[in-house]
């Protein structure tokens, strides 16, 4: 009986532990996307990754959301114009 309710505390302080580790990623996700931020649920059903982001390589979302989430201007990336 006392094997079980060690095997249960030890089960619930591993899942406490993932539950944390994953609110801190989350938290890197709401700080990089500002006001376009998912909401926690919205994260987790993407499978932890952000909407403007999918795996190594792969991107969704349009280029300025890309931007964003990288943190880069886009105003960066406009030409300007040659005077003669």
């Amino acid at each position: 009986m006392a094997e079980n309710r060690i095997i249960r505390a030890l089960l619930k302080k591993h899942r406490r532990k993932k539950e944390t580790a994953s609110k801190k990623r989350y938290l890197e996700h709401y700080k990089k996307a500002g006001k376009d931020a998912m909401t926690y649920v919205q994260w987790k059903k993407e499978g932890e990754q952000p909407t403007y982001f999918k795996g190594v390589g792969l991107r969704r979302g349009s280029v300025e959301a890309q931007l964003r989430e990288a943190g880069v201007s886009p105003s960066r990336f406009t030409k300007k114009q040659k005077t003669k």
